[in-house]
């Protein structure tokens, strides 16, 4: 079969689709065609690797109208074509977005279907395929600077995974399996974003914000410049930036911090285990209602701030030249030790307990150190 005779044939098997779509997809397949014979290969060769124009006109009509008969998966991985519809039921178990400058927004509704709609920018320079193993993946060609906009059912169950050079990101009101975001200078936002396994961002440069998002495997977040922000987040939550400042507050469950220079805010019901926060010479203010487990805290000139009402483990702070300020409540059995320069200030309500369970050390070079009791 020659091209021309391909394409003929797949225009007759498009029957009554819009004339637009129709253009769309016969012009894809003629670049199709002439890049695949720059690159050596025959007419007769390349549509041996296409297939059936009956087939292919088959898929396109139930991927641009939805008219999916039956659940059943498709296999269009050889195809330069722009799929914007989908039916779970055809066994789509992950979502890949391969970007470089566009900016993508996925949003979790009342839906039976996967849609994607391109606001700006050229169809060519995307394309689309579905793998047989369920594997829906869009990916960008060339430098677009588009807006990607992605609909799904809420309660989806698919795994998120989007990989972006600058392009800014927005996911909101999606239950995962797995969501994963890598970014070279991107932003991104996500609220009400909530995965069963692993929740995982980093960037370089750019910034991330989280609201009620939760992760049951706990997340992973880190940047290189930008700066962290959680709030109202459930799940262990693990952040690092080189530069940037940090925050969960409101958070239900561990939280570990560092950042190079940045400050670091934390709020969270309880603390467990052994947990770090540095900071070359950023602030450090940490709250919670119970302390079940051992904390550092560590800055080169910042002030450290730590309040709990339940102490039940050891408390650990140092600073070069800030001051250190501790809230502690009342009934907590603690030793203290606390260092400061000549010329500085300590002031400790509480009792000291020379055989108390729990070691509180609190040390600074010029700063001043202040201990309250929380009734």
């Amino acid at each position: 079969m020659t091209k021309r005779e391909f394409l003929e044939r797949l225009e007759y098997e498009l029957g009554n689709m819009d004339a637009g779509s129709k253009s769309e997809i016969l012009n894809d397949f003629r670049e199709h065609f002439d890049v695949a014979e720059k690159s050596g290969k025959s007419e007769d060769e390349v549509c041996m690797i296409l297939g059936s124009p009956r087939e292919i006109a088959s898929e396109f009509i139930q991927c641009y109208t939805g008219q999916v008969e039956s659940p059943k998966r498709i296999d269009t991985g050889s195809l330069p074509s722009f799929i914007d519809q989908l039916d779970p039921r055809m066994g789509i178990n992950s979502i890949i977005f391969e970007l470089n400058s566009s900016d993508i927004e996925i949003c979790g509704e009342h839906t039976d279907l996967i849609q994607l709609d391109l606001n700006g920018g050229n169809r060519r320079k995307f394309t689309t395929t579905v793998t047989p193993d369920g594997v829906y993946n869009v990916r960008e060609i060339s430098s677009a600077k588009a807006s990607l906009s992605l609909t799904l059912p809420s309660d989806t169950g698919l795994s998120i995974d989007v990989r972006t050079r600058s392009g800014d990101g927005e996911i909101t009101d999606i239950k995962a399996k797995r969501v994963s975001i890598k970014s070279a200078s991107g932003d991104f936002n996500l609220e009400s974003v909530k995965s069963s396994g692993p929740f995982t961002i980093s960037t370089a440069s750019g910034d991330i914000c989280l609201s009620s998002c939760a992760a049951y495997e706990g997340f992973s977040i880190s940047t290189g410049s930008g700066d962290i922000e959680s709030e109202d987040g459930t799940g262990s939550f693990k952040a690092s930036t080189g530069s940037g400042d940090i925050s969960a507050v409101e958070h239900n469950g561990a939280v570990w911090a560092s950042t190079g220079s940045g400050d670091i805010e934390v709020g969270t019901d309880e603390i467990a285990g052994t947990v770090n926060y540095s900071t070359g010479s950023g602030e450090i203010s940490v709250e919670c209602r119970r302390l079940n487990g051992n904390i550092r805290m560590s800055s080169g000139s910042g002030d450290i701030y730590f309040e709990a009402y339940d102490v039940n483990g050891d408390i650990s702070a140092k600073t070069a030249s800030g001051d250190i300020e501790a809230a502690l409540g009342a009934n907590s059995d603690m030793k203290f030790v606390l260092k400061k320069s000549p010329g500085s200030k300590i002031q400790n309500d509480h009792k000291n307990h020379e055989n108390a369970r729990h070691m509180v050390r609190l040390e600074t070079y010029s700063g001043d150190i202040a201990v309250s009791v929380l009734e």
